[in-house]
């Protein structure tokens, strides 16, 4: 289950920002006046998972140009419930998902990332 989608200089949204998707629900809805990027976000899980064209934002690109450090990105947050994993991969996901939570607090900490 998809639980949050992490999008940055995507169609609407400039910068990085963070859309929870669901939590413990079969069922949701995006409501909110014309042009704030409810559709933006099925876009951006379309072309992540279906390897549409990008669509970057265009404030993003005048203003400087898209570097490593300012590159475009979807990313989505999954949940897999843990008696779904095989016992012999359980010690697996622990690790990365040690390493991952790591990485992302090394990467908000950054004085450059923090400025949502």
């Amino acid at each position: 289950m998809i639980i949050e989608v992490i999008l940055r200089h995507y169609k609407t949204y400039h910068g990085i920002n963070r859309i929870p998707i669901s939590r413990d629900s079969n069922f949701i809805t995006f409501i909110g006046d014309n042009g704030i990027g409810k559709s933006s976000i099925f876009e951006a899980l379309d072309t992540l998972f279906n390897k549409r064209e990008w669509n970057i934002n265009l404030k993003a690109l005048a203003g400087g140009g898209l570097t490593n450090r300012n590159e475009p990105y979807i990313s989505c947050l999954f949940a897999i419930e843990k008696n779904k994993i095989k016992n012999e991969y359980i010690n697996i996901f622990e690790q990365l998902d040690s390493i991952f939570r790591k990485e992302y607090k090394d990467y908000m900490e950054c004085p450059q990332n923090s400025r949502h």
